[in-house]
Protein backbone atom coordinates (compact mmCIF):
# COMPACT_ATOMS: atom_id res chain seq x y z
CA UNK A 1 0.00 0.00 0.00
CA UNK A 2 1.26 3.60 -0.78
CA UNK A 3 2.23 6.31 1.92
CA UNK A 4 -0.64 9.14 1.84
CA UNK A 5 1.86 12.16 1.28
CA UNK A 6 0.38 14.71 3.02
CA UNK A 7 2.20 17.99 3.67
CA UNK A 8 0.28 18.35 7.30
CA UNK A 9 0.31 21.78 7.74
CA UNK A 10 -1.77 22.41 4.53
CA UNK A 11 -4.05 19.04 4.36
CA UNK A 12 -4.38 18.17 7.69
CA UNK A 13 -4.13 21.28 9.91
CA UNK A 14 -5.37 23.85 6.89
CA UNK A 15 -8.71 21.84 8.15
CA UNK A 16 -9.30 24.36 10.67
CA UNK A 17 -9.08 27.32 8.84
CA UNK A 18 -12.48 25.75 6.60
CA UNK A 19 -15.07 27.95 9.43
CA UNK A 20 -12.84 30.78 8.12
CA UNK A 21 -13.99 30.70 4.48
CA UNK A 22 -10.75 28.51 3.47
CA UNK A 23 -10.83 26.68 0.10
CA UNK A 24 -7.97 23.95 0.32
CA UNK A 25 -8.34 23.66 -3.50
CA UNK A 26 -6.53 27.50 -3.69
CA UNK A 27 -3.48 28.57 -2.19
CA UNK A 28 -4.56 29.79 1.32
CA UNK A 29 -4.28 33.69 2.29
CA UNK A 30 -1.64 34.87 3.98
CA UNK A 31 -3.75 35.31 7.34
CA UNK A 32 -5.08 31.34 7.10
CA UNK A 33 -1.22 30.16 6.48
CA UNK A 34 -0.41 32.10 9.68
CA UNK A 35 -3.13 30.60 11.64
CA UNK A 36 -1.79 27.46 10.47
CA UNK A 37 1.88 28.16 11.34
CA UNK A 38 1.16 29.17 14.57
CA UNK A 39 -1.12 26.25 15.27
CA UNK A 40 1.77 24.01 14.05
CA UNK A 41 4.50 25.62 16.78
CA UNK A 42 2.08 25.13 19.56
CA UNK A 43 1.97 21.98 19.85
CA UNK A 44 5.80 21.41 18.12
CA UNK A 45 4.67 19.79 14.84
CA UNK A 46 6.98 21.48 12.70
CA UNK A 47 9.26 18.20 12.15
CA UNK A 48 5.92 16.34 11.18
CA UNK A 49 5.23 18.49 8.49
CA UNK A 50 7.01 16.41 5.69
CA UNK A 51 5.68 13.22 7.38
CA UNK A 52 3.20 10.68 5.62
CA UNK A 53 0.43 10.91 8.15
CA UNK A 54 0.38 7.15 8.00
CA UNK A 55 4.26 7.08 9.72
CA UNK A 56 3.05 8.84 12.60
CA UNK A 57 2.30 7.59 15.89
CA UNK A 58 -1.07 8.14 17.43
CA UNK A 59 0.59 10.72 19.80
CA UNK A 60 1.63 12.53 16.67
CA UNK A 61 -1.41 12.20 15.20
CA UNK A 62 -2.81 13.21 17.97
CA UNK A 63 -0.94 16.54 18.53
CA UNK A 64 -1.70 17.35 14.33
CA UNK A 65 -5.59 17.43 15.57
CA UNK A 66 -4.71 19.66 18.24
CA UNK A 67 -3.04 21.69 15.68
CA UNK A 68 -6.17 21.68 13.16
CA UNK A 69 -8.19 22.27 16.72
CA UNK A 70 -6.11 25.70 17.41
CA UNK A 71 -5.81 26.98 13.59
CA UNK A 72 -9.95 27.81 13.27
CA UNK A 73 -9.37 30.18 16.26
CA UNK A 74 -12.77 29.26 18.00
CA UNK A 75 -14.06 30.94 20.81
CA UNK A 76 -14.97 27.58 22.39
CA UNK A 77 -13.12 24.30 22.66
CA UNK A 78 -14.20 20.91 23.40
CA UNK A 79 -11.56 18.34 23.50
CA UNK A 80 -12.45 14.69 24.86
CA UNK A 81 -9.01 13.22 26.40
CA UNK A 82 -6.68 15.13 24.10
CA UNK A 83 -3.83 13.85 26.38
CA UNK A 84 -4.91 10.01 25.78
CA UNK A 85 -1.85 8.94 23.54
CA UNK A 86 0.50 11.50 24.23
CA UNK A 87 4.10 11.18 25.84
CA UNK A 88 3.77 13.35 29.60
CA UNK A 89 5.66 16.05 27.89
CA UNK A 90 3.52 16.10 25.05
CA UNK A 91 0.13 15.89 27.28
CA UNK A 92 1.90 18.42 29.40
CA UNK A 93 2.22 20.45 26.08
CA UNK A 94 -0.95 20.13 25.28
CA UNK A 95 -2.96 20.69 28.52
CA UNK A 96 -0.69 24.05 28.64
CA UNK A 97 -1.76 24.81 25.26
CA UNK A 98 -5.59 24.78 25.97
CA UNK A 99 -5.16 26.46 29.35
CA UNK A 100 -3.16 29.29 27.52
CA UNK A 101 -6.76 29.34 25.19
CA UNK A 102 -8.61 29.55 28.14
CA UNK A 103 -6.57 32.42 29.44
CA UNK A 104 -6.69 34.46 26.27
CA UNK A 105 -10.71 34.41 26.42
CA UNK A 106 -11.47 30.82 24.71
CA UNK A 107 -14.22 28.70 26.81
CA UNK A 108 -11.99 25.14 26.86
CA UNK A 109 -13.72 22.27 28.05
CA UNK A 110 -11.69 18.82 28.15
CA UNK A 111 -12.73 15.94 28.89
CA UNK A 112 -10.15 13.90 31.45
CA UNK A 113 -9.64 10.75 33.15
CA UNK A 114 -6.19 12.13 34.71
CA UNK A 115 -7.48 13.67 37.76
CA UNK A 116 -3.70 14.85 38.39
CA UNK A 117 -4.14 16.84 35.41
CA UNK A 118 -6.93 17.99 36.04
CA UNK A 119 -6.23 19.14 39.33
CA UNK A 120 -3.31 21.00 38.05
CA UNK A 121 -4.75 22.44 34.70
CA UNK A 122 -8.85 23.06 35.94
CA UNK A 123 -10.57 26.17 37.18
CA UNK A 124 -13.00 23.64 37.36
CA UNK A 125 -14.17 20.34 37.43
CA UNK A 126 -17.54 18.48 37.04
CA UNK A 127 -17.22 14.94 38.34
CA UNK A 128 -19.17 12.75 36.66
CA UNK A 129 -21.04 9.25 38.22
CA UNK A 130 -23.54 6.86 36.97
CA UNK A 131 -24.25 9.78 34.25
CA UNK A 132 -24.69 12.44 36.93
CA UNK A 133 -22.95 15.69 38.70
CA UNK A 134 -21.50 14.05 41.35
CA UNK A 135 -18.79 17.40 42.03
CA UNK A 136 -18.54 21.14 39.94
CA UNK A 137 -16.59 23.20 41.25
CA UNK A 138 -12.94 24.05 41.98
CA UNK A 139 -10.21 21.45 41.68
CA UNK A 140 -10.14 21.13 45.49
CA UNK A 141 -13.56 20.64 46.28
CA UNK A 142 -14.00 18.58 43.30
CA UNK A 143 -11.80 15.98 43.96
CA UNK A 144 -12.22 15.38 47.42
CA UNK A 145 -11.62 11.77 48.55
CA UNK A 146 -15.27 11.00 49.50
CA UNK A 147 -16.21 12.15 46.58
CA UNK A 148 -13.76 10.68 43.56
CA UNK A 149 -14.17 7.46 45.79
CA UNK A 150 -17.45 7.55 45.77
CA UNK A 151 -17.51 8.65 42.11
CA UNK A 152 -14.84 5.54 40.83
CA UNK A 153 -15.28 3.09 43.58
CA UNK A 154 -11.18 3.50 44.56
CA UNK A 155 -9.65 4.14 47.51
CA UNK A 156 -7.85 7.95 46.58
CA UNK A 157 -5.06 9.04 48.53
CA UNK A 158 -4.00 13.00 48.02
CA UNK A 159 -0.31 14.23 48.14
CA UNK A 160 0.41 17.68 47.39
CA UNK A 161 2.94 18.51 44.69
CA UNK A 162 3.80 22.69 44.63
CA UNK A 163 0.53 23.72 46.24
CA UNK A 164 -1.67 21.22 43.73
CA UNK A 165 -3.80 18.61 45.97
CA UNK A 166 -3.45 15.49 43.81
CA UNK A 167 -5.36 12.58 43.51
CA UNK A 168 -3.41 9.02 43.49
CA UNK A 169 -5.48 6.22 42.56
CA UNK A 170 -4.75 3.77 45.68
CA UNK A 171 -6.58 0.35 45.70
CA UNK A 172 -9.83 -0.84 44.29
CA UNK A 173 -12.66 -1.67 46.34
Amino acid sequence: MASLSWDCRHDLVALGRLPHGADLSRPLKPTDEEAIRHAVARVDGAALADRAIDTMSQGERARLMLARTLATEAPVLLADEPVASLDPAYGLQAMEVLRNEAHRGATVIVVLHDLGLAARFADRIVVLADAKVAADGPPEAALRAEVIDAAYGVGFRHVTIDGVVQPVAWQRR
